[in-house]
């Protein structure tokens, strides 16, 4: 695999981070370090040989492996989204761009809302979400979020039944009548995932969108 070609200067190789042994190169050894090393210097990405398989490279996966490879490919994405956002060491951090910002923490959330926790690797992609989804709350002066990680033996919910699919169509329909007012004040009443993932569907509202994805994690449907 060729070399990394380093995009910026927020960005170093992970074999280029200080105190890297040669055991740590090796398979994902080196991940916690990498991980750590971005926590101490916030704005700076370390990337790994893992993160950045070509789709040549990702195509000759086992279908494990493939989802794994592109979850890794979208959390490098995010993390560079998260460093270009941040502001410059010497400037207060509510300088920066709020707005883009707060566009990556939705869809940073979105992510976090949709990940599968029969994924093998789910422990790992939680932590790695949560961690940015913090800092990216402490950006934007919004409580930070408490992430619980999903106990895997629990069984999954089921699904609405066709009726039930009726009844919230119906409900989401109602819903979309009402002002922008009105909806805020429904949604922070809602307890039905079901319906709460129906509407985040046709939301355009994002302040509303993302008290959306905020009840799912406190409902625990994520």
């Amino acid at each position: 695999m060729s070399g990394i070609i380093r995009a910026g200067s927020g960005e170093i190789a992970l074999r280029d981070v200080p105190g890297i042994t040669p055991p740590q190169l090796i398979g994902r050894r080196g991940e916690a370090a990498a991980r750590e090393h971005e926590r101490s210097f916030p704005g700076v990405v370390v990337v790994c040989d893992w993160e950045i398989l070509s789709d040549a490279d990702i195509a000759t996966l086992s279908p494990s492996m493939c989802a794994l490879a592109l979850q890794d490919r979208a959390a490098l994405e995010r993390r560079r989204e998260i460093a270009a956002a941040r502001p410059p060491a010497d400037v207060p951090l509510r300088s920066g761009d709020p707005d883009r910002t707060r566009e990556v923490l939705r869809r940073a959330r979105v992510d976090m809302s949709l990940l599968d926790v029969t994924h093998p690797d789910y422990i790992r992609l939680f932590t790695d979400l949560a961690n940015q989804i913090n800092l990216l709350e402490d950006a934007c002066d919004e409580p930070r979020t408490t992430f619980v990680i999903a106990d895997k033996a629990a069984p999954k919910p089921k699904g609405p039944t066709e009726s039930e699919k009726s009844i919230i169509a119906g409900m989401a329909i109602a819903y979309r009548a009402q002002g922008i007012a009105d909806r805020k004040a429904a949604v922070e009443k809602m307890d039905d995932p079901n319906l709460l993932r129906a509407i985040l569907e046709t939301e355009d509202e994002e302040q509303i969108r993302d008290l959306i994805v905020r009840r799912l994690f406190l409902l625990g449907a994520t």
